[in-house]
């Protein structure tokens, strides 16, 4: 047995150990039989604190403790069994196994500490972007009213973009980084789902139009219980992925309600997904058109993220040439439940 056995009688005297407890005590069984066992192990228990351990068992016919062992330099994790003539005892050396937590335990805090760093870096980076970019955008647009020549507006559209895209950027690496730093906290409520569609409409419509694509959101009465904005973070990343992606047809929003989910579906009859593709799209500065200069490929990522911050499930299905649909479950509210969240204490 690899594993430390022995049996005491109830006066907690030594009738029973196997040969691997006397390998650790160093001492033959001759020596350790009929002794008191705080006298035997090794694990730094006085008589008091042994007695109160076989003693708080009471009528339970087993118990577990684990505790570090200063003799044997190890963390002994055992198991304690109780017989009518008194108790038998499984000791294991788990050093290894404790060694092992501590250091995934740090690893965490480590990776979480990077994170957060990570996340006060971008933002103040962002803080000091954004004006520099403010007056590119304003100079850009003092230039735009008085310039007549068509070469150099068509430079000052692809300056406008790209002083859009570094704003992007920025927002998206601070939302990620706020993510991994678990800097972001939900703040769950329940709301009607049409207030969030009609924004997502306000925001997105003027794209439409101008890609001439249908954009079409399917009335909905249904309550959600979910971070409103975090929610909308999520359909923003989707809707205007599907947008970006779709040059003819249309792109619509569905919502489907079960017993206690909301599935929100946002459709489009973009270019798809390749299969073996499905996967990696949510993964960091992933995009389906790498020769795009719109976009970092973290929009997708920063869904993931926030899904599973809200503990809500993603689903996606597509087929190349065809279009795709992204569909996101979030718990189903009542009216009970925002009357009382809004009831007078």
């Amino acid at each position: 047995m690899s594993d430390a056995f022995y049996a005491v009688n109830r006066d907690l005297r030594l009738v029973y150990a196997n040969r691997r407890l006397t390998e650790w005590t160093k001492r033959p069984w001759e020596e350790l039989k009929d002794r008191p066992v705080w006298e035997v192990i090794p694990d730094g228990s006085d008589p008091d604190s042994l007695r109160r351990r076989f003693g708080a068992m009471g009528e339970a016919r087993a118990a577990r403790f684990e505790t570090f062992s200063a003799a044997l330099d190890a963390w002994i994790e055992g198991s304690i069994h109780r017989s009518d003539t008194g108790y038998s005892v499984y000791l294991q050396d788990v050093t290894i196994r404790k060694r092992m937590e501590e250091e995934l335990h740090l690893a965490k805090l480590q990776a979480e500490a990077a994170a957060l760093a990570r996340s006060h870096l971008l933002e103040a980076s962002g803080r000091d972007l954004r004006q520099p970019l403010e007056v590119i955008r304003i100079s850009i647009d003092g230039l735009e009213r008085t310039v007549r020549d068509h070469e150099q507006a068509r430079g000052l559209a692809r300056a406008r973009l790209a002083a859009d895209v570094i704003a992007d950027a920025f927002d998206k690496l601070v939302e990620v980084a706020k993510l991994d730093g678990r800097l972001s906290v939900p703040n769950r409520e329940v709301f009607a789902i049409r207030e969030l569609l009609e924004r997502i409409r306000e925001t997105w419509a003027p794209l439409t139009r101008e890609k001439r694509i249908g954009f079409e959101l399917g009335p909905s009465e249904e309550l959600v219980h979910s971070d409103q904005q975090m929610l909308g973070t999520i359909l923003d990343n989707l809707v205007g992925n599907a947008i970006r992606y779709t040059e003819r047809g249309r792109v619509w929003v569905e919502c489907h309600a079960t017993n206690d989910t909301v599935a929100i579906e946002v459709h489009d009859t973009g270019i798809g997904i390749p299969e073996d593709r499905l996967d990696d799209i949510f993964k960091e500065f992933q995009r389906l058109d790498p020769g795009s200069v719109v976009g970092m490929g973290l929009g997708l990522s920063i869904v993931m993220r926030t899904v599973a911050l809200l503990g809500h499930r993603i689903a996606v299905q597509s087929e190349p040439g065809a279009g795709s649909c992204f569909q996101v479950a979030v718990p189903r509210g009542s009216w009970r439940h925002m009357a009382s969240a809004h009831a007078p204490n």
